[in-house]
């Protein structure tokens, strides 16, 4: 097995005819204990001498690494707009999350101190711009992990985003790792990102997110913009028709990416 591949258990590289390489990288366990099972990540990069962005995309609840991939032809994006996208697991129903009652489900951790590391060291990344977007689940996790790490990522997104984690209380696996709301409210506090926009104070931030008028989440998104205007903080907010559907999310992601993209070169006026 090839050295220079830290955190692998297995590395596959295909060739498009785009010039960008499509590669399959799987961690272990055993190699990254933030994680109880592997975890596979799908990554596009462009062939560039020059460093480019990253964009970082996040699947929704009982989705895996490829649910973008079926959404939206990655490869073209990743030509297109000239950036690495890479898309981990989130082990079905994580939230992407350190969890307080199971050990080893530390996804914020996997993310930011095994995944974001190996692509910085693997791939011709521009550290200075590192963008992160999600679906659902996803959504919450993109926001959430540029709220904690600001210095880290430039941009964030969430299309139908769970951005209120406490409305849902018996949804969706969320007691599996953030434990019961009834005894562990701090957890779901600090853990859902509407919350976290209160303790935030970097005016720098920069946000977009979008929800279908028809969907569940689109309350908790209202409010998330709503509280987003109360602190003064620049957000870019989309509401269209549409409702929590795949359907929805491969038309509202076109939005994120040329988002990132005006960023990217400097032109965003918000």
């Amino acid at each position: 097995m090839n050295a220079k591949i830290k955190y692998l258990f297995l590395f596959f590289l295909l060739w498009g005819v785009n010039n960008t390489a499509q590669d399959i990288i799987v961690f272990t366990p055993e190699k990254s204990h933030f994680i109880p099972s592997n975890d596979t990540v799908l990554v596009f990069a462009p062939v560039s001498e020059n460093k480019v962005p990253l964009l970082i995309m996040l699947h929704g609840y009982s989705g895996d690494y490829n649910q973008w991939n079926r959404l939206i032809d990655l490869k073209q994006y990743s030509e297109n707009y000239k950036l690495i996208i890479a898309c981990p697991d989130g082990l079905f129903d994580s939230w992407y999350v350190n969890s307080s009652i199971v050990d080893n489900i530390c996804m914020e951790d996997f993310i930011i101190k095994t995944l974001l590391p190996e692509l910085s060291q693997s791939y011709n990344v521009d550290t200075s711009l590192i963008f992160i977007t999600g679906l659902s689940m996803g959504g919450h996790g993109a926001i959430s992990l540029l709220l904690k790490y600001s210095n880290i990522f430039k941009a964030a997104g969430s299309t139908s985003g769970i951005l209120d984690l406490r409305p849902f209380p018996a949804k969706w696996g969320m007691e599996k790792v953030l434990g019961s709301y009834s005894a562990s409210s701090e957890n779901w506090d600090k853990n859902s990102s509407i919350k976290l926009l209160e303790s935030f104070d970097d005016k720098n931030l920069r946000l977009i997110i979008d929800c279908g008028t028809e969907d569940f989440a689109y309350d908790v998104n209202v409010s998330f913009m709503k509280k987003c205007k109360e602190l003064r903080i620049p957000l870019r907010f989309i509401s269209a028709p549409g409702s929590h559907t795949r359907n929805y999310w491969s038309e509202s992601i076109k939005d994120h990416f040329n988002f990132f993209d005006k960023i990217a070169k400097g032109k965003n006026r918000r």
